[in-house]
């Protein structure tokens, strides 16, 4: 399975009241790429509208997810973001710079920007540019 396909499995439709089969599908991202393993956290911190899942269980399924990632810097900044996201705390512009600015520094990691991206208030647009020209260096 490539990062396309697996997308295409859980985009919108994580089995969030499957535990067995949430654990497998963050075994089958980690397996398949960073890019991936960052996806099943974007689902996790951002179920879609509609979806009845305790904050609790996400928050475990970060710490599991985290357990997969533990090698590599991004993943206690983006756990951490992303158990802020499931609790209904915002990053200020500030820390979502900050944590940008690490992000950037893997290109290709288009699910953890967005993690970074969705996880601020910017009424002012203030992050945006910020989020565009790291996008646009990576293509």
């Amino acid at each position: 399975m490539n990062e396309q396909e697996f997308d295409n499995l859980i985009d919108c439709k994580f089995p969030y009241g499957d535990s067995d089969e949430c654990t497998r599908l963050i075994e089958v991202g980690h397996s398949i790429s960073l890019e991936a393993s960052f996806m099943v956290l974007h689902e996790l911190c951002r179920p879609p509208k509609g979806t009845i899942v305790s904050k609790a269980h996400l928050a475990s399924l970060v710490e599991e997810w985290s357990e997969k990632n533990i090698d590599h810097p991004l993943t206690s900044p983006l756990a951490l973001c992303a158990k802020k996201m499931i609790n209904g705390d915002l990053n200020s512009v500030e820390d979502a710079n900050e944590l940008a600015n690490l992000v950037s520094e893997y290109p290709g990691q288009y699910s953890a920007l967005n993690i970074v991206y969705f996880s601020y208030d910017d009424e002012h647009g203030l992050f945006e540019k910020r989020y565009e020209e790291i996008r646009d260096r990576w293509h």
